[in-house]
């Protein structure tokens, strides 16, 4: 399972995951695609400073997914 490297932390996201975030990307202009990563981004960091619910679960594996996506394999 493909994993986002964040400083000490690591998430993890499903193949099939990143492959649909990769497919949602590419229809994407190059404006909303960027966007949509710095999102990502600040997404993980919030969770990183929130408690560990459900969703805040989901929402890691989502951001994680979309940076994956993209190349992007460490921050």
């Amino acid at each position: 399972m493909p994993a986002l490297t964040v400083g000490t932390r690591s998430y993890a996201a499903s193949a099939s995951r990143i492959a649909r975030q990769a497919v949602r990307m590419f229809k994407m202009s190059p404006e909303r695609r960027k966007h949509r990563i710095e999102a990502a981004k600040t997404q993980l960091v919030r969770s990183a400073q929130g408690s560990q619910s459900a969703g805040t679960l989901a929402a890691e594996k989502e951001a994680a997914a979309i940076l994956l996506s993209q190349g992007i394999q460490e921050i």
